[in-house]
């Protein structure tokens, strides 16, 4: 789960307080500063920051909701997919309903389970494919960038 955090502490506990189901990783991007906030962050890291699950990023100023998403989502794509099977990207101010959670998780898990060999063989395809990385072979070629 990536939560990007602007400033309001309260807002943030109650969002998860309101998490129903287990999360094998937390990605808080904190955007800006905010005395309370941040040490909140510090006692989480303190709590939970040895099991591997809670990753804090700290931004001083605000870098924008966008930014702070994708730096979450790096983050949590750089893990093996056993490890992150899914993303899940929300504001700190949510509140979800009792069964929301669960419900999405079964269903995302459903109709994505037979998807990993398909996801593979995409990866491979993408590592061999020509970046704007790749030197150019022959002059006057183009290379298609991905």
């Amino acid at each position: 789960m990536v939560v990007p955090l602007m400033l309001d502490l309260m807002e943030f506990r109650r969002m998860m307080c309101n998490i129903s189901v287990p999360i094998r990783l937390l990605v808080l991007v904190q955007n800006g500063r905010e005395a309370m906030l941040s040490l909140c962050l510090q006692e989480l890291e303190r709590v939970y920051g040895w099991s591997g699950r809670l990753v804090v990023s700290r931004h001083p100023e605000n870098i924008g909701y966008s930014a702070a998403v994708n730096i979450g989502s790096r983050l949590a794509l750089s893990l093996p997919r056993e490890e992150v099977p899914l993303v899940f990207v929300t504001n700190s101010d949510v509140v979800f309903s009792p069964d929301l959670l669960p419900n999405l998780l079964r269903d995302v898990h459903e109709m994505t389970r037979h998807d990993a060999a398909r996801v593979d063989e995409l990866s491979a395809e993408v590592a061999n494919e020509p970046s704007e990385y790749s030197p150019v072979l022959r002059r006057g070629l183009r290379v298609l960038r991905s």
